[in-house]
């Protein structure tokens, strides 16, 4: 199921490229990728209220959402393979936001009853994340085909078909087992400890480069002239450091804990972003690429490892609805800074540089501070 979706999203995503991107003037793919960012942001106003308590109330809730997510997806894709230059555009390609970030809840919703108690969430989800990178590279791959062959609609139906077959793959998947039922105060406690609080802060800053670099990066490579297959293959850079920091979680886990993970992780990212504020061309826009997918994959088993830990019961749509929306946040408002600001490629990723090299030695600072004997004390008063 998850190799699937994540075939059919780097389809959708490179449909997007070709349709809202590359097909006009940067002037007018501007207005353009604002918009469709409003409406990245638009399904979060259902999928906290909404969707998180159906997840929780119905039985065999999650299973009813992955299956009705991706189904929805196929039907909405086939119809929006020929709106790609109309209005209708809009309401289809939100309509396709909503069913992924439907999919997402449920999907982490699931995955701890699946994994069982005592079983390791980190391993699982990285499990998940090698499938869904690898698929994701796979799809990058044969999407520049279709873009060569048929443009972006028949990537788009390429897309539909696959989002198919992860509903029929979805039908498959076991039940969850049932969980212990707690009071929603003590979820709520939970969720707002202090190593909760600090992961989702640290992720949402990761996030937050993803979405600046993300844009910042496709702009400057189309006002340099790069045609498109250079912008596909920065993407697939970013899914196969994804794939990659599968393997570095695992093995950074074993001599760092996982708030450690996550600011060596911002701090890498800063590295490699100043390196390409310096040089800034095709090969280390790539290695950027590789760098922020890296970043993003190892911040994630951490934080996942954080919840797990912090907040063992937090396992319920609603709480992992209400952790998607602030990350989502975050990258919204990064590519928006991106598409708004209209920096420069090296002074955008200098400044980023700079706010990122700031945030993460702030926060290894804290946590040494938190780790010291008074700051123990301090904790625990």
């Amino acid at each position: 199921m998850q190799a699937f979706h994540s075939f059919g999203e780097s389809l959708f995503a490179l449909s997007l490229v070709g349709s809202l991107f590359f097909n006009v003037s940067i002037d007018a793919a501007r207005p353009r990728i604002i918009l469709y960012l409003a409406v990245t942001m638009a399904p979060f106003a259902v999928l906290g209220p909404l969707i998180g308590p159906m997840i929780d109330r119905v039985r065999g809730g999650h299973l009813m959402v992955l299956v009705s997510s991706l189904s929805a997806r196929a039907v909405v894709a086939l119809l929006l393979s020929t709106q790609l230059r109309s209005i209708l555009f809009y309401p289809e390609a939100f309509a396709l936001l909503v069913g992924a970030k439907v999919y997402a809840v449920g999907r982490n919703s699931i995955v701890p009853s699946l994994v069982g108690e005592g079983g390791d969430l980190m391993s699982g989800n990285a499990q998940l994340a090698r499938v869904g990178a690898l698929a994701g590279v796979l799809g990058g791959a044969f999407g520049l085909v279709l873009l060569r062959v048929g443009g972006a609609p028949l990537a788009v139906r390429c897309a539909a078909l696959s989002y198919a077959l992860g509903a029929l793959a979805a039908l498959r998947a076991p039940g969850p087992q049932p969980v212990e039922s707690v009071p929603v105060a003590t979820e709520t406690a939970e969720m707002h400890r202090h190593g909760v609080r600090a992961a989702a802060s640290a992720m949402a800053v990761i996030r937050f480069a993803t979405g600046f670099i993300v844009f910042h990066v496709g702009f400057v490579l189309k006002s340099s002239g790069q045609p498109a297959w250079v912008i596909g293959t920065v993407a697939g850079s970013i899914a196969l450091g994804g794939f990659l920091g599968t393997f570095t979680a695992q093995h950074l886990r074993r001599r760092h804990d996982e708030q450690q993970m996550l600011d060596r992780a911002i701090i890498g990212l800063a590295s490699v972003t100043g390196l390409t504020a310096i040089w800034f061309a095709a090969p280390t826009a790539v290695a950027l690429g590789l760098a922020l997918g890296l970043a993003g994959s190892v911040g994630r088993r951490a934080f996942d490892g954080i919840v797990q830990t912090d907040a063992p019961h937090a396992r319920r749509g609603r709480a992992f609805a209400g952790l998607e929306t602030r990350l989502e946040l975050g990258w919204v408002a990064g590519a928006l800074i991106a598409v708004v600001s209209r920096a420069p490629g090296w002074l955008g990723l200098l400044g980023l540089t700079f706010t990122l090299v700031l945030i993460g030695v702030t926060q290894m600072l804290r946590e040494r501070s938190d780790r010291s004997p008074i700051g123990s004390a301090q904790a625990s008063t």
